[in-house]
């Protein structure tokens, strides 16, 4: 069964475990952390971080399991509040979960924290143009492209495009009962 929880200290160990088991796989398109982020303090000083920032309303770090299993984790950051009221959702799943429609159902979770729980109105995200995975993940959630970066993310030895997408809460209807 998937669910999708709050993250906490308690995870630092499993969580690390799995961000070094696809680091490879992440690296492919994302830029990296670099070799200090793959330690226990590290992890564990991150998610301190993440309750403090949950807290203050900053940012909403959530890791998706399945029957237990840490197999992604979906986060929502830089959050604005006032006149903007919005944030940035990104998302990794792990390489071995890919291509099951879990980065879609962990977006329906998303959005339905961020405009029902935390009450937001605008979320943004990124994606490189050559994942599809997460192209079809967000357009099945809604999202729809507003713009193009190109070249503006050096990695492995080339600049990438990125794509720009927003989703709005109006017209928003839930459709999932968050476990």
């Amino acid at each position: 069964m998937l669910s999708i929880q709050a993250a906490t200290l308690a995870d630092a160990p499993e969580l690390l475990q799995f961000e070094l088991e696809n680091r490879g796989f992440f690296e492919r398109w994302l830029a990296g952390r670099g070799e200090d982020f793959y330690r226990l303090a590290v992890v564990e000083h991150m998610l301190k971080k993440a309750e403090i920032d949950w807290l203050a309303g900053r940012s909403y770090q959530y890791l998706i399991r399945l029957d237990g299993q840490i197999m992604g984790r979906i986060n929502l950051i830089d959050v604005k509040r006032g006149s903007l009221n919005q944030a940035c959702v990104g998302f990794r799943i792990g390489e071995r979960f890919v291509r099951r429609g879990i980065a879609s159902e962990a977006l329906e979770f998303a959005l339905f924290e961020a405009f029902t729980v935390h009450h937001l109105w605008r979320i943004e995200a990124l994606a490189r143009p050559d994942n599809t995975a997460s192209l079809k993940a967000l357009q099945k959630n809604g999202f729809h492209p507003f713009g193009r970066a190109t070249r503006c993310i050096f990695l492995n030895g080339q600049w990438h495009d990125l794509i720009h997408f927003e989703r709005h809460a109006d017209g928003y209807t839930p459709e999932i009962t968050p476990t």
